[in-house]
């Protein structure tokens, strides 16, 4: 696990105002909830209205300051508009978290749709660079912290994933040149590595029709070093409360060993792939 650097200024979360994009299950939700549930003033954001609504309600009922906003990141007008939102729900933003993500489907190049290609590098390159520039116009001094949520392929190419893993390589790149860029400013810029997770994108991922026995494989990492959502939001939320500026991973290298020893002992019980297959 490579740490972020410890920025000064405010070490709290509670009273924060905190905008998170693709909010509305798996992680996003799970780290708008922790948030949420340790006195932020939270902005819960994805395309689908009823999801979103839905889970800022279902937050709201347990006593919690949230707000529900419909964002498209790959518009630039919506996502300016997200942040006027905020900031006219608040009077002011603290953290912009850039979470919302998607994958084509599970293929070679040559075979994926055009149009699948291009929504997920979208959604992850256009998606990450608005959101960032709408957070860096609004922060105000040097106490704003801006966090681009990177994934597998950041490193290095992944085959049969390229939008995605492509993508993830230029969000860290891209966060990272942008956390240089702004040293100076005392914004705090992350780059936050959550590890594989049990959400939707892993456990229905959505394949090529001949490419469905690969899941197989799948299966047998997500067992090994998947995780709950949650564990990797409370990471991030104490990296938020420290404004960690830099990379950080939620998990620390030891993680890889543990994953044998759950599966060794029962502790991690099975979780099924269920591929969706995309034939158009």
């Amino acid at each position: 696990m490579t740490v972020g650097r410890r920025l000064g200024g405010s070490s709290r979360v509670a009273g924060r105002v905190i905008v998170v994009t693709g909010a509305s299950r798996g992680f996003g939700l799970a780290l708008g909830s922790a948030l949420a549930k340790r006195g932020a003033r939270v902005v819960l954001s994805s395309r689908t209205s009823t999801e979103c609504e839905a889970a800022a309600a279902a937050l709201r009922e347990e006593g919690h300051d949230v707000t529900a906003c419909v964002c498209d990141v790959r518009d630039r007008s919506a996502v300016q508009a997200l942040g006027e939102a905020a900031i006219a729900r608040y009077g002011g933003l603290d953290v912009w978290i850039n979470n919302a993500g998607t994958s084509a489907p599970y293929g070679p190049v040559r075979e994926v749709p055009e149009s699948a290609f291009l929504s997920a590098t979208r959604t992850l390159i256009d998606g990450v660079y608005f959101g960032s520039k709408t957070a860096l116009s609004h922060f105000a001094g040097g106490d704003g912290m801006l966090v681009n949520i990177v994934g597998r392929g950041e490193r290095s190419p992944v085959a049969l994933q390229a939008a995605y893993a492509s993508a993830k390589a230029w969000v860290r790149n891209f966060t990272l040149a942008l956390a240089a860029e702004e040293r100076s400013r005392g914004l705090a810029i992350l780059a936050f590595q959550p590890g594989l997770m049990d959400t939707r994108l892993v456990l229905e991922p959505v394949v090529l029709p001949s490419y469905e026995h690969r899941m197989g494989a799948l299966a047998i990492v997500s067992r090994l070093f998947g995780a709950a959502p949650e564990l990797a939001a409370e990471a991030l939320v104490r990296a938020i409360a420290e404004r960690r500026s830099g990379y950080l991973a939620a998990h620390p290298w030891w993680w890889m060993l543990v994953g044998p020893l759950r599966l060794l002992t029962g502790a991690r019980p099975a979780r099924p792939i269920r591929a969706r297959v995309r034939n158009d």
